[in-house]
């Protein structure tokens, strides 16, 4: 019964782990690109227009900064769910996210348009900047993403309850 529990524990906790990093800008970017491509900005959009999130998860360039922005970039993009042209001042590429799916469009650069697609509106448009190029990752400086307030909450909890496991075991 004991173990049953331990792994249940050990089970949520990976699950949940993996969830926090979900939907962040830097994890859609690299999970959709590449390695070397990381999050720049975030926009949702909705019938009446795109707007930039809130409260984004890397802001390791400026920490006062809680817009979905990171500096020096300058994007805008004005559109609404079915169709929005982008413009950035450095080189971007765009995912774009409708329902369960997500499509590179465009080139990487400095301007595009982004389109609804497979019969659904679009619900975010992250945008991706490429180590080595002239955005924050140009100079080989781009940071390492630190883990999460929950993910190190997590581990601690895993690593308790394996303690507890191997202690009922002897």
């Amino acid at each position: 019964m004991n173990k049953g529990i331990a792994y249940i524990g050990i089970l949520l906790l990976m699950v949940a782990s993996v969830m926090a990093q979900v939907g962040s800008p830097d994890t859609e970017c690299e999970t959709y690109l590449g390695e070397s491509y990381y999050g720049v900005a975030k926009f949702s959009c909705d019938d009446a227009g795109c707007t930039m999130d809130t409260d984004c998860d890397f802001d390791q360039f400026d920490p006062e900064n809680k817009d979905c922005m990171k500096s020096p970039y300058e994007i805008t993009l004005d559109g609404d769910n079915d169709e929005a042209d982008w413009t950035s001042n450095y080189d971007v590429k765009a995912l774009v996210k409708a329902s369960t799916s997500t499509e590179a469009q465009g080139e990487y650069g400095t301007s595009g348009t982004v389109t609804a697609f497979g019969g659904h509106e679009i619900s975010h448009v992250t945008f991706c900047g490429k180590e080595g190029s002239n955005g924050n990752g140009g100079n080989g400086n781009h940071d390492v993403p630190e883990f999460s307030t929950i993910t190190l909450g997590l581990a601690i909890l895993g690593a308790g309850l394996g303690l507890v496991f191997l202690r009922k075991q002897h």
